[in-house]
């Protein structure tokens, strides 16, 4: 079953950080406030990068991050990545919604642990407007 995203900070034109303990389908990006969990107040966003990953898991497993259908970034082990710091923003299918897994470890009968922490950094006509 599909957990609604915790959003844990939400800037307006700015960011979002998103923190995960359960696999989450579906975190709409695109639209106002009243489709997106990314958008606030007035906002219409078209779009998130991720910018930032904070991840760990039980060991063996690995947190599987899909932009649509497609995979965006595959996070094993524990760790921290400044995908922005490192000019490496991944702005790959923008508009697609979000959804992340934890897959546990291969013939786990266990289910697995992990918590997984995503910023996003905005992207919306007006932001692009103010950057040109």
């Amino acid at each position: 079953m599909a957990v609604s995203p915790n959003i844990v900070i939400n800037r307006e034109n700015s960011s979002a950080v998103f923190h995960f303990t359960a696999n989450v389908a579906g975190v709409v990006v695109a639209g106002n406030n009243s489709v997106s969990n990314v958008a606030i107040e007035e906002e219409v966003i078209t779009g998130v990068a991720i910018t930032q990953a904070a991840y760990g898991s039980t060991p063996g497993a690995y947190w599987h991050v899909q932009r649509g259908s497609n995979t965006a970034i595959i996070l094993d082990s524990t760790g921290f990545i400044d995908f922005a710091g490192i000019g490496m923003s991944i702005n790959k299918d923008a508009a697609a919604d979000i959804s992340v897994t934890l897959i546990p470890p291969e013939g786990s009968a266990v289910p697995s642990k992990g918590f997984l922490v995503l910023e996003v950094q905005k992207q919306n006509a007006r932001l692009e407007y103010l950057a040109d």
